[in-house]
């Protein structure tokens, strides 16, 4: 690209992170160009400009970026970053170099902002880091970042995770954000581990142990091996946790094998001990895995069992469930317990179609952090736990406990019956009444959602009720069906 393209995507840039109008001298100051060559270049773009795009200006206020929204804008799209963008591609680049000090300028130059700009997203980024105990430090004209080694590849992998990457299938897809010979390489050791250990690694713990080495990869060509500050040397008893898995500790030992010889490096033990930290907090599937779970395993699955249940007002006794889940919740705990961070690209839609269910998972997990000491549930795993339960109740719809009364309690009752449960296999009829029975029968069956009658019930009676005849029409099965779909007993 030539100096003068360079410099009309200079512009362009600039002006589409400014809100308002931007004189020539300010454009001046930016790119450092002369004022003559601003407004010549500004006419040129005009007089190229395509998809609606162009600069505007107004005698005394400066330039402004304009463009018809009706129309597509690929050259915009191609040139605008957000300004969340832009401070996530800041923090990435200060924490894959880190400690390592970069010029403001190198910082800066690729984003043409002003130094007020620049200002004002180093105090956000410092906010953001500093929740990953990592400090952005700005010294004679230089900007670098400090931390533990796990503290800043937390922090990246969280920045990488926000690209919403969610199969590793269509990686090459993913654009220019990613090294793809580091990527093949990486993905060929994620096969390893799946022919090693004879499992399949699902979504969401591929993406979790991808992000982990290919983090390692690019820290290591950015900021060099000695750059990595562990904090301190492997303990005894953190080696000796890794030989309680012999399995995923060999599997770890020869990728970690295979990353030294990739990169020509000597890397520490940390490592291995980083990878099967992230192997054992997996969900494996595999067709032989055991059904045998440790007592808190157990005791914390039954939890979520029982008082999920409790809160849908549902009994949830089915043995598949508590399989499924004890499987979740073995490496969930230690997630928990190694501080680590899963993604759930589907948590908004899980938290809109499965309100109730999330709502009371997430009470639930406040629950068992407290009594099992464990620390807190993030809203991503809840989201995860929230579809065991969904899908049980989906395969397991709860039935509508319902009261049919009529006059006698009698004969058209009966009938009435009969009528009901072969139209509609979510109610449960739990009793045939007359109307004079209605208040005792309530207190004899608390848990009635619905009272289906032939004549009016009694205005004090708070359950959902409906008048249809005894015949149950066509419109009265309409009416029925519309009563049921109003009961909020639904997920």
């Amino acid at each position: 690209m030539s100096v003068i393209e360079k410099r009309k995507q200079a512009i362009i840039f600039s002006l589409s992170n400014q809100r308002d109008y931007v004189t020539a001298n300010e454009l001046s100051r930016i790119l450092d160009i002369s004022t003559k060559t601003v407004y010549r270049l500004i006419k040129q773009i005009n007089e190229e400009a395509r998809n609606g795009m162009s600069i505007t200006s107004e005698k005394g206020r400066g330039f402004k970026l304009t463009y018809d929204s009706q129309q597509e804008q690929p050259v915009i799209k191609s040139l605008v970053m957000t300004p969340i963008e832009r401070r996530n591609k800041i923090m990435e680049d200060l924490l894959l170099t880190s400690p390592r000090a970069k010029n403001v300028t190198e910082v800066y130059e690729s984003f043409y902002i002003s130094e007020t700009v620049a200002a004002a997203d180093e105090k956000i980024i410092a906010t953001i880091l500093a929740k990953y105990q990592i400090r952005l430090i700005r010294q004679n004209r230089t900007l670098r970042v400090e931390g533990t080694e796990s503290n800043i590849r937390k922090a990246v992998k969280d920045l990488i995770q926000s690209t919403q990457i969610i199969d590793l299938d269509q990686f090459d897809m993913q654009g220019e954000r990613f090294n793809r010979y580091d990527a093949e390489f990486i993905m060929e050791q994620i096969r390893f581990i799946e022919d090693r250990l004879s499992i399949i690694l699902p979504h969401p713990y591929n993406i979790n142990i991808f992000s982990h080495l290919y983090i390692l990869v690019s820290r290591f060509r950015k900021a060099g091996i000695r750059s990595f500050d562990y904090g301190t040397d492997l303990t005894e008893t953190e080696t000796a946790e890794m030989y309680r898995e012999p399995l995923l500790q060999d599997a770890a030992t020869q990728v970690i094998k295979k990353l030294e010889n990739y990169l020509h490096t000597d890397l520490p033990k940390h490592e291995i001990y980083f990878l099967y930290q992230y192997l054992i907090s997996s969900r494996m599937q595999s067709a032989h895995e055991p059904e045998q779970f440790s007592q808190q395993v157990q005791e914390v699955t039954t939890r979520y069992i029982r008082r999920v249940g409790e809160k849908l007002e549902t009994v949830l006794s089915d043995r598949g469930l508590f399989v499924n889940l004890a499987k979740h919740i073995k490496p969930l705990i230690n997630r928990l317990e190694h501080n680590i961070q899963i993604k759930n690209h589907l948590l908004e839609q899980i938290k809109l179609e499965y309100t109730k269910i999330f709502l009371s998972v997430e009470e639930v997990s406040e629950e068992v952090s407290e009594v099992f000491d464990l620390p807190p549930v993030s809203e991503d795993e809840n989201g995860f736990l929230t579809l065991y339960f969904a899908q049980m109740v989906e395969e397991h719809p709860s039935k509508v406990k319902t009261l049919v009364m009529c006059t006698t309690g009698i004969g058209t009752s009966e009938l009435l019956k009969v009528k009901i449960s072969k139209k509609f296999p979510e109610i449960e009829i739990v009793a045939v009444i007359s109307s004079r029975d209605v208040k005792r029968a309530l207190m004899d069956h608390p848990e009635v959602d619905l009272i289906v009658s032939t004549v009016a019930v009694p205005q004090e009676t708070t359950v959902a009720s409906i008048l249809i005849s005894a015949m149950l029409t066509l419109d009265d099965q309409e009416r029925l069906q519309e009563k049921l779909e109003e009961l909020p007993y639904a997920n």
